[in-house]
């Protein structure tokens, strides 16, 4: 069915927007957190852009696709927690193992982060 009806005059007619699922609801969304260097750079000579290159950004795009893999909202590895020194108490921290990262000749430990209850 298509976002449009047509009235009979043949012209179209926008239906009334469909509201799916309450307004209480949040869609799912997943995270992953790392550090290391990154290089900054504007590339292009007709169509500039500025695009960021690093270990550190593929390292973070393979933990995203590894919390979707533990179920994991939110992951968080081991290099940046160890940066991060104590997190605030409203932060649960769950340690979930070493786990090997696709690029990368070491493991790494990852932690799930959730937001504290109560």
């Amino acid at each position: 069915m298509s976002a449009q009806s047509s009235d009979r005059a043949g012209l179209p007619r926008l239906r009334a927007p469909v509201r799916i699922g309450s307004p209480s609801q949040v869609p799912a969304s997943r995270a992953a957190f790392h550090c290391g260097q990154v290089v900054t750079a504007e590339i292009g000579l007709e169509r500039r852009k500025i695009a960021s290159f690093g270990d550190a950004l593929n390292t973070t795009s393979r933990l995203e696709g590894l919390a979707k893999e533990l179920g994991e909202n939110v992951v968080v590895s081991g290099d940046l927690l160890d940066r991060l020194g104590e997190v605030p108490s409203r932060i649960l921290i769950s340690e979930l193992g070493v786990h090997p990262i696709r690029g990368r000749d070491e493991p790494l430990r990852i932690a799930a982060a959730k937001s504290r209850v109560g």
